[in-house]
């Protein structure tokens, strides 16, 4: 994991989902236990967001909307790691995350990748 700049970091979400948004997916990140893995670069972020519920959160971004070879893999890390139920809010018309989805076993619902609890 790299040190997060917090600076960085809010620039990225507020640049990817705008201020509306961004003011609240600041608090899930801030609020909630949560591991945060950004580039160095600082373009792309994955935060994985424990959720007091039965479903925990994924953030994953990238300034250029195009995921990373190491955010997929820190994505497949988690997923296979899963403890609960995940959620990740994304774009059901990208052709590679439909793919990417299907193969680590997940499901779309709406514009959510669902990564049921295993066992």
């Amino acid at each position: 994991m790299n040190k997060v700049n917090w600076n960085k970091l809010e620039e990225l979400v507020y640049h990817h989902v705008g201020k509306e948004e961004g003011g609240s997916v600041m608090n899930a990140i801030t609020l909630m236990p949560t591991k945060i893995w950004m580039s160095k670069d600082m373009l792309s972020l994955v935060a994985y967001v424990h959720l007091p519920i039965d479903e925990d959160m994924i953030i994953a971004m990238n300034w250029y909307d195009k995921f990373t070879l190491e955010q997929f893999r820190i994505l497949r890390k988690y997923i296979n790691n899963r403890k609960k139920e995940i959620h990740i809010n994304s774009d059901p018309t990208n052709k590679t995350l439909v793919r990417w989805v299907e193969n680590n076993g997940g499901y779309w619902l709406g514009d959510d990748m669902i990564f049921p609890k295993k066992g």
